[in-house]
């Protein structure tokens, strides 16, 4: 497999975010969370306002995955700490692969697609 390089800006909408976009530098904010640190260290460190810091979550402060399927189809599906997938969720096929993106406090849950046992590989990307 070839690298991929991450995106490190957020995305946010000047008109909807106003002067924030200016007063945070959000680069060195998502580099900072992209090395492990979680939403309430970022809110210590930066002093950002919780409202502000929900919307950049909500807008694009997350990790990149590359998820891969080997030797059977398997299920997939993000969601909360209960998350649970289903024979109707997602599906990756053997051998193939996805990039996809996880928000902060996401988890991916897996289940094999039919009666064969396969392995399901997670890289974040960097």
């Amino acid at each position: 497999m070839g690298s991929i390089n991450k995106e490190t800006s957020l995305r946010m909408n000047a008109s909807r975010w106003g002067d924030i976009r200016e007063r945070y530098n959000w680069k060195e904010i998502q580099s900072y969370y992209d090395s492990g640190f979680n939403i309430n260290q970022i809110n210590k460190k930066y002093n950002i306002p919780k409202t502000a810091l929900n919307k950049a979550i909500k807008e694009g402060l997350s990790k990149r995955v590359s998820i891969s399927a080997t030797g059977a189809d398997i299920r997939y599906l993000l969601g909360g700490a209960t998350v649970a997938a289903l024979g109707t969720s997602h599906i990756i096929r053997d051998c193939e692969r996805l990039d996809i993106k996880v928000n902060s406090g996401e988890y991916i849950a897996v289940i094999r697609n039919a009666a064969t046992n396969g392995t399901l590989e997670i890289t974040e990307l960097t």
